[in-house]
């Protein structure tokens, strides 16, 4: 009996084993959403200014597009309103894409564990393959 307890991690310092114990099984489902909707909104907040550019010229017919027209757009928009100019709309758009991105960050690796669980097999590009192709039909089902 001495033996078996010898193989467990002693606890962390400042932590009963029970809590140690919980920590390798990776984040809570609440963590995993919290992360995901923050890494999406900071994907979503980096790529603004540039996604700011595309819609007006998705949404001109007279603006005709090149790179050096969207450059010189970059800069009317810099002139005219500001660094925040880029950042017009944003707030919205991270509403829309929070609970997706947290919605697939916290279902990937409950369906990758099932599948590989269920199928019996390693981690390897065809389960991941999987487990992202349902984390993805799922978060566009729920959001």
């Amino acid at each position: 009996m001495a033996d078996e307890t010898a193989d467990e991690d002693p606890p962390v310092a400042g932590t009963s084993a029970s809590n140690n114990s919980s920590a390798s099984k990776g984040p809570t489902a609440m963590q995993s959403l919290a992360s995901g909707a923050i890494a999406g909104g900071l994907a979503r907040t980096c790529t603004a200014p540039i996604d700011r550019v595309r819609i007006l010229y998705q949404t001109s017919s007279t603006r005709r597009f090149t790179f050096s027209n969207a450059w010189k757009t970059s800069l009317v928009i810099f002139r005219d309103e500001g660094v925040l100019g880029f950042y017009r709309g944003n707030g919205a758009s991270v509403m829309r894409v929070a609970p997706y991105a947290a919605t697939i960050f916290t279902t990937f690796d409950a369906y990758e564990r099932t599948i590989r669980r269920t199928m019996k097999v390693d981690q390897s590009a065809a389960t991941r393959f999987c487990a992202g192709s349902l984390a993805g039909m799922t978060a566009v089902t729920l959001t």
